[in-house]
């Protein structure tokens, strides 16, 4: 039997590359699919080709930090009765300025990132504390090198969230993982194709992690670099 046999996993970021690859393995391995991304085209299409295969899957459109994922978890409830796994991608944006120390990490920016992050988490906990189980893949990027304060600062907020989501997580018996990503550049890079297969690597280390597979991994934490992929 495929590995998510039925259950509902709700993506976000799912019409980047990374997400495309996740979308599409998860689909394969049986999978009920809610896609939420900003590339309404990708989605259609990746729609159309897993629905065509037998397939079910659904998709919502929208803008970057004006997620409202209590629409979304409730779309998908009504439609597959619950979910029982989110994937938790990070917004990357396509032009590479924005990639530049001095201005990605800006505090609004960040901050509507890191709170999108959580939101996501805290809806699911809600959907899911009445259930005994479910599974998280948070996957988030981080900033080696110079230390400068902004990619400190970001570091530690991210990381900040990761704990403070973990626990939550782990009071309803829901697994909690996380993939850190070395580089946005790198991540930049995996959504730009500039890495060929990094993404379905990528896919399949979150198949593992969001499977039963991982019961013994609740609250790992996993750091990867470009050569390991």
């Amino acid at each position: 039997m495929n590995r998510m046999y039925e259950k509902t996993v709700v993506i976000t970021q799912a019409s980047t590359e990374i997400g495309i690859a996740q979308t599409m393995l998860m689909a394969r391995e049986g999978a009920n699919i809610v896609a939420c991304g900003h590339d309404r085209t990708i989605l259609a299409k990746m729609s159309q080709e897993v629905n065509a295969k037998g397939g079910h899957f659904l998709y919502y459109t929208s803008r970057p930090g004006k997620v409202n994922w209590k629409e979304i978890f409730r779309f998908a409830k009504e439609e597959f009765g619950s979910v029982d796994t989110l994937i938790n991608n990070p917004y990357l944006p396509k032009n590479k300025i924005l990639l530049n120390a001095s201005l990605f990490p800006s505090s609004n920016w960040r901050n509507s990132i890191l709170t999108e992050y959580f939101e996501a988490s805290k809806c699911f906990v809600r959907e899911k504390r009445n259930e005994l189980d479910g599974a998280i893949v948070n996957i988030s990027i981080n900033f080696p090198g110079k230390d400068t304060a902004m990619e400190m600062s970001h570091r530690i907020q991210s990381e900040r969230l990761y704990r403070i989501s973990s626990r939550i997580l782990r009071r309803y018996r829901i697994r909690a993982n996380h993939i850190i990503i070395d580089s946005q550049n790198t991540a930049q890079d995996i959504n730009n194709k500039e890495i060929p297969g990094h993404a379905e690597d990528l896919a399949y280390l979150t198949l593992f992690f969001a499977s039963d597979e991982s019961y013994t991994l609740n609250g790992q934490s996993i750091s990867i670099k470009m050569n390991q992929l």
